[in-house]
Protein backbone atom coordinates (compact mmCIF):
# COMPACT_ATOMS: atom_id res chain seq x y z
CA UNK A 1 0.00 0.00 0.00
CA UNK A 2 1.30 3.48 -0.84
CA UNK A 3 1.23 6.41 1.56
CA UNK A 4 -1.68 8.00 -0.31
CA UNK A 5 -3.66 4.76 -0.29
CA UNK A 6 -2.95 4.29 3.42
CA UNK A 7 -3.83 7.94 4.13
CA UNK A 8 -7.20 7.61 2.37
CA UNK A 9 -8.02 4.26 3.96
CA UNK A 10 -7.04 5.09 7.56
CA UNK A 11 -8.65 8.53 7.50
CA UNK A 12 -11.90 6.79 6.55
CA UNK A 13 -11.39 4.10 9.19
CA UNK A 14 -10.72 6.69 11.87
CA UNK A 15 -13.87 8.63 10.97
CA UNK A 16 -15.92 5.41 11.14
CA UNK A 17 -15.00 4.80 14.76
CA UNK A 18 -17.75 5.50 17.25
CA UNK A 19 -17.04 7.73 20.25
CA UNK A 20 -17.12 4.65 22.49
CA UNK A 21 -14.64 2.78 20.27
CA UNK A 22 -12.32 5.80 20.16
CA UNK A 23 -12.50 6.15 23.94
CA UNK A 24 -11.68 2.46 24.49
CA UNK A 25 -8.83 2.59 21.98
CA UNK A 26 -7.43 5.80 23.50
CA UNK A 27 -7.47 4.18 26.96
CA UNK A 28 -5.53 1.24 25.49
CA UNK A 29 -3.03 3.63 23.90
CA UNK A 30 -2.44 5.39 27.20
CA UNK A 31 -2.03 2.06 29.00
CA UNK A 32 0.62 0.97 26.49
CA UNK A 33 2.32 4.41 26.54
CA UNK A 34 2.62 4.16 30.33
CA UNK A 35 4.67 0.97 29.86
CA UNK A 36 7.49 2.87 28.11
CA UNK A 37 10.63 3.32 30.21
CA UNK A 38 11.66 6.84 29.27
CA UNK A 39 15.16 8.20 29.73
CA UNK A 40 15.35 11.47 31.69
CA UNK A 41 13.33 14.06 29.77
CA UNK A 42 13.50 17.84 29.96
CA UNK A 43 11.84 18.99 26.71
CA UNK A 44 8.90 17.21 25.05
CA UNK A 45 7.39 18.25 21.74
CA UNK A 46 3.70 17.34 21.41
CA UNK A 47 1.08 18.13 18.80
CA UNK A 48 -2.31 19.62 19.58
CA UNK A 49 -4.99 17.39 18.03
CA UNK A 50 -7.95 18.21 15.85
CA UNK A 51 -10.46 16.31 17.95
CA UNK A 52 -13.25 17.02 15.43
CA UNK A 53 -11.23 14.96 12.90
CA UNK A 54 -10.83 12.05 15.29
CA UNK A 55 -7.21 12.71 16.18
CA UNK A 56 -5.93 11.26 19.44
CA UNK A 57 -6.20 13.58 22.43
CA UNK A 58 -2.61 14.03 23.60
CA UNK A 59 -3.52 15.57 26.99
CA UNK A 60 -3.53 12.27 28.98
CA UNK A 61 -0.10 11.43 27.56
CA UNK A 62 1.23 14.87 28.50
CA UNK A 63 -0.15 14.54 32.04
CA UNK A 64 1.59 11.17 32.40
CA UNK A 65 4.91 12.65 31.30
CA UNK A 66 4.50 15.67 33.59
CA UNK A 67 3.92 13.31 36.54
CA UNK A 68 7.11 11.40 35.68
CA UNK A 69 9.23 14.48 35.02
CA UNK A 70 8.29 17.47 37.17
CA UNK A 71 9.44 20.71 35.59
CA UNK A 72 9.13 19.28 32.09
CA UNK A 73 9.10 21.87 29.30
CA UNK A 74 6.36 21.26 26.76
CA UNK A 75 6.77 22.49 23.20
CA UNK A 76 4.10 22.69 20.51
CA UNK A 77 4.40 23.39 16.79
CA UNK A 78 3.24 26.39 14.82
CA UNK A 79 3.24 26.39 11.02
CA UNK A 80 5.66 28.95 9.64
CA UNK A 81 5.32 29.88 6.00
CA UNK A 82 3.67 27.22 3.90
CA UNK A 83 5.19 24.04 5.29
CA UNK A 84 7.77 24.58 8.02
CA UNK A 85 7.31 24.34 11.77
CA UNK A 86 8.34 26.64 14.58
CA UNK A 87 8.48 25.17 18.06
CA UNK A 88 7.14 27.22 20.97
CA UNK A 89 6.98 26.61 24.72
CA UNK A 90 3.51 25.69 25.97
CA UNK A 91 2.85 26.91 29.48
CA UNK A 92 -0.09 28.21 31.51
CA UNK A 93 0.04 31.58 29.75
CA UNK A 94 -0.02 30.20 26.21
CA UNK A 95 -2.95 31.41 24.13
CA UNK A 96 -3.96 29.16 21.22
CA UNK A 97 -5.78 30.06 18.02
CA UNK A 98 -6.55 28.02 14.89
CA UNK A 99 -3.54 28.03 12.58
CA UNK A 100 -3.03 27.49 8.86
CA UNK A 101 -4.68 24.05 8.87
CA UNK A 102 -7.20 24.72 11.64
CA UNK A 103 -4.88 23.18 14.23
CA UNK A 104 -4.67 24.99 17.58
CA UNK A 105 -1.34 26.84 17.58
CA UNK A 106 0.28 29.22 20.06
CA UNK A 107 -0.17 32.83 19.04
CA UNK A 108 3.24 33.67 20.50
CA UNK A 109 5.80 32.16 22.79
CA UNK A 110 9.41 31.29 23.46
CA UNK A 111 11.01 29.46 20.55
CA UNK A 112 12.85 26.22 21.10
CA UNK A 113 15.38 24.80 18.65
CA UNK A 114 14.83 21.20 17.47
CA UNK A 115 18.15 20.13 18.99
CA UNK A 116 16.83 20.87 22.49
CA UNK A 117 13.97 18.37 22.22
CA UNK A 118 14.30 15.00 24.01
CA UNK A 119 11.00 13.39 22.94
CA UNK A 120 8.60 14.06 20.07
CA UNK A 121 5.07 12.70 20.13
CA UNK A 122 4.63 12.48 16.38
CA UNK A 123 1.23 12.81 14.72
CA UNK A 124 0.29 10.04 12.31
CA UNK A 125 -2.51 7.98 10.83
CA UNK A 126 -0.66 4.67 10.72
CA UNK A 127 2.88 3.31 10.77
CA UNK A 128 4.38 0.25 9.16
CA UNK A 129 6.25 -2.63 10.79
CA UNK A 130 9.56 -0.81 10.26
CA UNK A 131 8.40 2.37 12.01
CA UNK A 132 7.76 4.51 8.95
CA UNK A 133 4.68 6.66 9.38
CA UNK A 134 1.90 8.05 7.26
CA UNK A 135 0.90 11.59 8.15
CA UNK A 136 -1.04 14.12 6.15
CA UNK A 137 1.53 14.28 3.37
CA UNK A 138 3.09 17.70 3.82
CA UNK A 139 6.46 16.44 5.12
CA UNK A 140 6.62 19.01 7.94
CA UNK A 141 7.39 16.48 10.67
CA UNK A 142 10.00 14.62 8.62
CA UNK A 143 11.83 17.92 8.07
CA UNK A 144 11.54 18.75 11.77
CA UNK A 145 12.70 15.30 12.91
CA UNK A 146 15.72 15.53 10.62
CA UNK A 147 16.74 18.70 12.52
CA UNK A 148 16.51 16.98 15.93
CA UNK A 149 19.40 15.24 17.67
CA UNK A 150 20.06 11.66 16.49
CA UNK A 151 19.05 10.35 19.93
CA UNK A 152 15.67 12.13 20.07
CA UNK A 153 12.93 9.69 21.01
CA UNK A 154 10.19 9.67 18.35
CA UNK A 155 6.92 8.14 19.59
CA UNK A 156 3.87 7.68 17.38
CA UNK A 157 0.35 6.96 18.65
CA UNK A 158 -1.87 4.92 16.33
CA UNK A 159 -5.41 3.70 16.79
CA UNK A 160 -4.58 0.88 14.36
CA UNK A 161 -2.06 -1.93 14.31
CA UNK A 162 0.89 -1.36 11.95
CA UNK A 163 0.54 -2.10 8.28
CA UNK A 164 3.04 -4.52 6.70
CA UNK A 165 5.22 -2.11 4.68
CA UNK A 166 4.79 1.23 2.99
CA UNK A 167 5.62 0.77 -0.69
CA UNK A 168 6.79 4.32 -1.32
CA UNK A 169 9.07 5.28 1.52
CA UNK A 170 11.15 8.30 0.65
CA UNK A 171 14.78 9.04 1.36
CA UNK A 172 13.77 11.85 3.74
CA UNK A 173 11.24 9.78 5.73
CA UNK A 174 12.27 9.50 9.38
CA UNK A 175 11.18 6.33 11.21
CA UNK A 176 9.72 6.26 14.70
CA UNK A 177 11.65 5.03 17.72
CA UNK A 178 8.48 3.56 19.24
CA UNK A 179 5.02 2.97 17.82
CA UNK A 180 2.14 2.68 20.26
CA UNK A 181 -1.18 0.99 19.48
CA UNK A 182 -4.06 0.18 21.84
CA UNK A 183 -2.70 -3.34 22.34
CA UNK A 184 1.08 -3.19 21.91
CA UNK A 185 4.37 -1.29 21.83
CA UNK A 186 6.59 -1.58 18.77
CA UNK A 187 10.24 -0.59 19.15
CA UNK A 188 12.27 0.44 16.10
CA UNK A 189 15.81 1.55 15.25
Amino acid sequence: MTKQEARTYYLQERVRLTAAERETMSAGLLSQFERITFPPLKVVHVYRPLLAKGEIDTQPFVRHLEALFPGLTLVVPRVSGSSDLEHLVWDTGTFFAPGAYGIPEPVEGIRVIPGAVDLVIVPLLIFDRDGFRVGYGRGMYDRFLAQCRPDVLKVGLSLFEPMPRLEDRGEFDVPLSIGVTPTQLYEFV
